[in-house]
């Protein structure tokens, strides 16, 4: 897959987007990378599109806004989740990390948009990171920074 990188303030998409429709997606990015886990609900994601500033969009047509995002790969659905997908990041990476505060993966030091926390350090690991050094235990996984037990909060 190519990739086309902006590193405009508010980069334009290579997808033929309107500019509601870019807005909204805008407003998405935003509310997914502040969110606490990585994602947002549909139905936040459909309530974002009443405060647009080129005008208010309905429920029905921000619907099928969605359902454009996902097929364009821009956004990512899983049980009633959106996702940022790896081509939003790709192509939204400068703009994501310089108007937000985003930690590396420890492991590949690539942004974590939703990933795995250690309980001890915060230390950030992507899923298939985290799932690749997993495999390397033969019983407790350790935190790859603080060393303590990963998803166990060690007694100081």
């Amino acid at each position: 897959m190519c990739v086309l990188v902006s590193t405009a303030e508010r980069p334009e998409l290579k997808c033929n987007l309107t500019p509601i429709q870019s807005e909204y997606l805008y407003e998405l990015v935003h509310a997914i990378i502040t969110s606490e886990n990585g994602f947002i609900g549909s139905i936040d994601a459909l309530n974002l599109s009443s405060d647009l500033e080129g005008g208010k969009v309905s429920r029905s047509v921000a619907d099928e806004y969605l359902r454009l995002f996902v097929e364009k790969k821009l956004l990512l659905m899983k049980e009633g989740m959106y996702f940022l997908s790896a081509l939003s990041i790709a192509e939204l990476g400068p703009f994501i990390s310089e108007n937000f505060d985003i930690d590396n993966c420890h492991l590949c030091k690539q942004m974590v948009i939703c990933g795995e926390k250690c309980l001890n350090c915060d230390t950030l690991l992507h899923k298939h990171c985290f799932s690749q050094f997993r495999e390397s235990f033969k019983k407790k996984v350790k935190c790859p920074n603080c060393k303590n037990e990963w998803g166990v909060v060690a007694n100081d």
